[in-house]
């Protein structure tokens, strides 16, 4: 296995900056509850909140996945939302297929929540199997296995500060 780096500590901090310039001309002044699903999104969303020139909640949910059909997801964690209100950020690390993404969506539209937007490190439309696009994608990846950043291969990598590519993994 061999890694190869494909997006450094500059161009991640210059995209960050990017991104939260976007979501604060959608959501600036607005209450904005920004919920990372864990673990792959955790650094990516502290170093969004910092970039967000406007104050904001922040919460954490955790993917628990079954063999079964998709009505068996089930999320972990995160506080009680039903009387939310504000807007809502997702924000995960890669988006593949959208399936996971596209099923919470519709959980969190059925409350009272103003608007839902996703954001992603990297975003992978050549693996979409639903009609999704993320709000805020830092990279557009088509290939690959990704790590670092904190984004783990095989419980490793995740503490590189740059993202790579695992290569014969």
């Amino acid at each position: 296995m061999m890694i190869e780096k494909i997006h450094d500590e500059v161009e991640i901090a210059h995209r960050i900056q990017e991104v939260a310039q976007k979501i604060t001309r959608a959501y600036g002044g607005e209450n904005l509850l920004v919920v990372g699903i864990l673990k792959g999104a955790a650094v990516f969303m502290s170093d969004l909140m910092r970039a967000l020139p406007f104050p904001c909640h922040y919460d954490f949910i955790q993917e628990k996945r079954s063999t079964q059909a998709i009505s068996q997801i089930s999320f972990l964690g995160g506080s009680d939302w039903k009387d939310f209100t504000g807007n809502l950020l997702l924000v995960k690390d890669v988006m593949h297929s959208g399936i996971i993404e596209s099923y919470l969506l519709t959980q969190l539209k059925a409350m009272k929540v103003k608007q839902v937007g996703v954001a992603c490190i990297i975003d992978k439309p050549s693996e979409r199997k639903v009609d999704l696009v993320p709000d805020y994608a830092m990279f557009v990846e088509n290939e690959g296995i990704f790590a670092g950043y904190g984004m783990e291969y095989k419980e490793a990598h995740g503490n590189l500060p740059y993202i790579s590519r695992i290569l014969g993994g």
